[in-house]
């Protein structure tokens, strides 16, 4: 029987080992690498964990698992070499080892190899079962100084959501842990402080564990506490937090990332700001947040089609950002076996597009062909994501009038405006509409400037009026 048939009838348990501190050491100062959390089980269990799969991502964040991270997945089923190295590069490149525990699992010698793997590279491993298992006392004895958390909802779909909510702050406590112990140890450096998005996130999430009172070993400790203050007081007093917005969003599938990786370092040797998910997540921000603010920060998205870009829902989200957005879309082509009916499906085949796979060409050249294709037009590009920029600001602020445009820029602006429409009367430019918050904030911008304009006169009407 497996595990998703007995959950209406136990109560389900995590059992969890912290990484020693030299591991703590890693997550303190390293961002995470590919997914945070790999995900290990048998198929007797498939149905429970995709499942929690989805539960995991229904919280903001993208775990390793073999039948979404491991491209053509199903053709390695039948006992590939390549599936065994991509699972240990998964487990590898993962902050979390969370293994699903059945009598199936014990039985499975892979699997079992695969939590060794785990313990070697001390990893925060973290075990789920049902606590009636009695055979996790075996388990349990090569692994030291377990704890224990129960997981008590009755309903199932309420289960999967328990489950992933004590995954993810499990985690986040422990990075948290591991990020202010490390502050302290090393002088309490200003550059291990929380972005103001990762501080919202931390804060949130520190509620929850508080409110729903996990248990001794997630007790804040002291430390933990002075150093959220300290950020506290950091983003009220500092400008170190201020951000300069990417040129560039990068989206990519994980099984291509070796040439997005070349990609990535070649656009910055260009001096281009790359905004690209594994050096952009932060210790507890929700990823998808984060992902919204690059796409709409950058002025370019460059979407990397392959064969799994262009099913991945990741990618597909990302790619209807942009378009919310109305960001400039480059397809970046990297391998020539990219399904041509889903490319055209989605809108991509449209678009001018750049092949990093011409016959006779270098990637030198098709390099040159991107850096000419972000060029153009770049000055309009930079205007309207300035004006977008500033209008969320604007109205994340409660739409403040100390957030709307000065006289000079407002002047720019509507120059900016004024050209575009030219050249697309004169030439019939496809240029886009401005969103309504854009619009809206340059006429907010406008009404305030005239009001200002008007104070101005009865003030030197007033004074004239007295001599």
């Amino acid at each position: 029987m497996s595990l998703i048939s007995r959950m209406t009838q136990y109560k389900l348990r995590l059992a969890y080992q912290r990484p020693k501190e030299d591991r703590l050491r890693r997550i303190a100062v390293v961002k995470p690498r590919n997914n945070d959390i790999f995900i290990s089980y048998t198929p007797q269990d498939g149905d429970f964990v995709r499942r929690l799969d989805q539960a995991i991502r229904d919280q903001g964040l993208d775990p390793w698992i073999d039948f979404d991270d491991i491209p053509d997945f199903n053709h390695f089923l039948d006992g590939d070499s390549t599936y065994e190295k991509q699972i240990k590069d998964g487990i590898l490149g993962a902050d979390v080892f969370v293994l699903v525990l059945s009598n199936a699992a014990l039985g499975n010698g892979k699997i079992m190899q695969g939590l060794r793997l785990a313990q070697r590279l001390n990893k925060l491993i973290v075990l789920l079962y049902q606590n009636s298992f009695a055979d996790i006392h075996e388990l349990t004895l090569s692994l030291d100084d377990l704890q224990y958390l129960d997981l008590n909802s009755p309903l199932v779909g309420k289960v999967f959501e328990q489950v992933a909510c004590n995954i993810i702050h499990l985690q986040t406590y422990t990075r948290l842990l591991a990020r202010a112990n490390e502050w302290d140890k090393q002088g309490r450096p200003q550059s291990y402080l929380l972005t103001l998005e990762d501080l919202k996130e931390v804060k949130k999430q520190k509620r929850w564990i508080e409110t729903h009172k996990l248990g001794a070993q997630f007790k804040f400790t002291k430390i933990q506490k002075v150093f959220l203050e300290t950020v506290d007081r950091a983003h009220e007093t500092s400008e170190y937090f201020s951000k300069s917005p990417p040129d560039i969003f990068i989206s990519y599938s994980r099984s291509n990332k070796y040439f997005v990786e070349k990609l990535n370092q070649s656009l910055k040797d260009e001096r281009w700001k790359v905004w690209i998910d594994r050096d952009r997540i932060p210790v507890a921000a929700n990823w998808r947040d984060e992902a919204e603010e690059g796409i709409r920060y950058a002025h370019t998205v460059i979407f990397i089609v392959c064969p799994d870009s262009l099913t991945s829902k990741n990618c597909q989200w990302e790619f209807e950002k942009a378009k919310k957005y109305k960001k400039r879309i480059i397809p970046v082509i990297s391998c020539n076996d990219y399904n041509r009916e889903v490319f055209q499906a989605i809108g991509l085949s449209s678009v001018q597009y750049v092949s990093f796979v011409r016959h006779g060409q270098s990637f030198d050249q098709s390099l040159q062909q991107l850096l000419d294709a972000l060029k153009t037009n770049l000055d309009d590009l930079k205007v309207y994501r300035q004006v977008l920029v500033k209008a969320y600001e604007w109205s994340d602020r409660e739409r403040s009038d100390r957030f709307l445009m000065g006289r000079h820029e407002f002047k720019e602006v509507q120059g900016w405006r004024r050209k575009r429409q030219y050249l697309q009367q004169i030439d019939n430019r496809e240029i886009d509409l401005l969103l309504p918050r854009q619009n809206e904030y340059i006429q907010a911008s406008q009404r305030y400037l005239a009001l200002q304009r008007k104070r101005q006169w009865v003030i030197i009407s007033a004074i004239l009026g007295i001599y």
